[in-house]
């Protein structure tokens, strides 16, 4: 049940309170989920009093997520940024966690389990709908946006709507085939979802199009023949109906033509350079999990230099946080054994597909019939999707994927691997319930209850609340910034935002903002040499442009010259449009050094 609420909630939870008001909820509800679910297994194996039948296999899925978890863990040893490492071992185990209890509760129900995402992406996507025909947004934004980044449904943009709904409209085409019985309820909303994706992004167009004709070969020949009719014929009605589908295919095939890599990616190849780069030089672990944006100053530059073309890009003041391409993210954080790792789950999410059909009872058959006609097709959309975007660094699509990708293989003819008789009387040991008297069994309970209240408490609300503060002291501060205020009022709001922020350094420590707005109240009260340390914590954590900048620009007032030069140094390199602002003095003696360190950057 915590399962299906996680799939049901995370897809429409968001707050406009706070300063992330999209993705951040998403991710402290799945946090607070998994430790629920963590905690009531735990409740469940201390209360129960029965013994496991023993048996010469093992689950598949949680097999998969152990190894996750494991490599995870192990490849962080290993990190350029263990901290930020130790982050991403927490978000893996919780989707681990969440994964192990879908194989287990939803491996026996009938078909109906695998339609709960159904419901939060409809949800989504009609409200995209609404946003994307200009009916209905209950969004405000300012006014500079760009028209198509308004699309945000619940979930933030375009791109993260067209990830999140991929695999349901799979599902809910996949029932419409094999469901005859619900037939009137799975058509339209098929249609509702593909109507969706189709007017999204082309990277989840492109993928869902790709799932629907693996579908139909699936089922037979005849059914891939009209499939393939139907997208060609709806491609086409596409790119000529729809102006921003049909100019977005003719500027990538413009950009193709003239070798202009950037245009033809949306500007994302030097993210993908740069992953590639992190995957070379650290094969085997990864720059550590978690550590990709950690890592993209210092290999945008390396990129740059071996790739000149790349720094004259539209795209390359840039700052990604994620590679849009989770090949290669994965790659670059947790090396090959990582990768392999997310290989092997989408083969065997593909294997299922190979299921023969079982006549034991009528609702068996539909199961298998759905398994075979689902799996390959949402393995092959999942692995195309991945190449241009980044569906498993988002809580939404990852729990929606995770959820429909369990129930496929947990239904599917390589639910379980066989195990040796040792490896398994092992396993059987280590899962086995143990009796206890009722006193212990009722005060362990207890303490884990409390114990998982506690994580909640710290992991997630905490974690929201400093996000409240961080939004309502960012106003304060730029309010006080852009009027000419009382000095006197000025520092005592200066020092009031300080101590509010102090907690949430401590609680959220990887949070960049927190720091910035920290080091620009101290400056507010003339301590300059306090901000620039702030700066330097920050860059712990993030090697962001922006930071040597501002570090640069303080340490120009405590007349640390040296220090300045080289730190703006730092952050022209990245991009040289922090060259605008500085004092002309300054900006020649930065531009003499940028010219004589990086002469590729000349003309950009």
């Amino acid at each position: 049940m915590l399962a299906v609420a996680a799939t049901l909630l995370v897809p429409i939870v968001m707050s406009l309170r706070g300063q992330d008001p999209f993705r951040l909820p998403k991710d402290l509800l799945v946090l607070a989920i998994a430790i629920a679910i963590a905690a009531a297994a735990i409740v469940i194996w201390l209360r129960s009093t029965t013994r496991n039948q023993q048996s010469r296999a093992v689950r598949t899925v949680p097999l998969i997520a152990i190894g996750s978890v494991g490599w995870t863990a192990l490849a962080a040893l290993f990190s350029t940024n263990h901290a930020l490492s130790n982050r991403a071992i927490l978000w893996v185990a919780a989707v681990a966690v969440f994964a192990c209890a879908v194989d287990i509760g939803g491996g026996a129900r009938s078909t109906l389990v695998i339609a709960w995402p159904l419901i939060p992406a409809a949800i989504n996507a009609v409200i995209f709908l609404l946003q994307r025909f200009h009916v209905w947004n209950p969004m405000t934004f300012p006014a500079d946006l760009p028209d198509h980044m308004r699309y945000t449904a619940l979930l933030g943009n375009p791109d993260d709507v067209g990830g999140l709904l991929m695999a349901p409209a799979l599902v809910a085409v996949a029932l419409a085939l094999c469901d005859r019985r619900r037939r009137a309820l799975w058509i339209p909303t098929a249609v509702l979802l593909l109507a969706a994706v189709a007017t999204g992004r082309l990277t989840s167009l492109l993928a869902c199009g790709a799932g629907l004709l693996v579908m139909g070969f699936v089922r037979s020949r005849k059914v891939g023949a009209i499939a393939t009719a139907l997208l060609v014929i709806g491609g086409i009605a596409l790119v000529v109906g729809d102006p921003p589908t049909r100019a977005r295919a003719t500027s990538i095939a413009n950009a193709l033509r003239a070798h202009d890599y950037a245009e033809a990616t949306s500007g994302r190849i030097t993210a993908f350079v740069s992953a590639s780069m992190m995957a070379m030089d650290h094969p085997l672990f990864g720059v550590g999990p978690g550590c990709f944006r950690w890592a993209y100053f210092e290999y945008k530059v390396a990129a740059e230099r071996a790739h000149p073309s790349l720094a004259k890009a539209w795209s390359a003041d840039y700052n990604f946080g994620e590679a849009h391409n989770d090949h290669l993210q994965t790659l670059a954080e947790s090396g090959l054994p990582g990768y392999a790792l997310f290989v092997a789950a989408l083969v065997i999410l593909a294997a299922s597909s190979r299921r023969k059909a079982t006549r034991e009872n009528d609702d068996d058959a539909e199961r298998d019939t759905l398994v075979r006609t689902l799996a390959l097709p949402t393995s092959m959309s999942v692995g195309i999707l991945c190449l241009a975007h980044f569906p498993l660094h988002l809580a939404a699509s990852t729990l929606t994927i995770i959820y429909i990708a369990t129930l496929c293989v947990a239904w599917g003819a390589h639910a379980e691997v066989k195990v040796p008789p040792a490896l398994n009387e092992c396993l059987a040991a280590i899962i086995r319930t143990r009796r206890m008297p009722a006193t212990l069994s009722v005060a362990a309970v207890i303490v884990v209850v409390i114990g998982a209240a506690l994580l909640i408490r710290r992991i997630a609300l905490q974690r929201w609340q400093c996000n409240l503060t961080e939004k309502e002291i960012q106003t304060r501060t730029s309010l006080t910034y852009d009027s000419v205020a009382d000095p006197i009022q000025t520092s005592r709001n200066a020092h009031d935002n300080l101590a509010a922020l102090e907690p949430c350094l401590d609680a959220a420590p990887n949070n960049i903002a927190l720091y910035m707005l920290a080091a620009a109240n101290q400056r507010l009260i003339g301590r300059d040499a306090d901000a620039a340390a702030m700066y330097r914590r920050a860059l712990r954590y993030d090697r962001r442009p922006e930071l040597y900048y501002n570090l640069g620009v303080v340490e120009l007032q405590l007349h640390q010259r040296d220090a300045a030069i080289a730190d703006l140094l730092t952050a022209v390199s990245f991009s040289r449009a922090y060259l605008r602002d500085l004092p002309a003095d300054v900006q020649a003696e930065v531009s003499d050094a940028l010219r004589r360190q990086y002469p590729y950057l000349a003309g950009t």
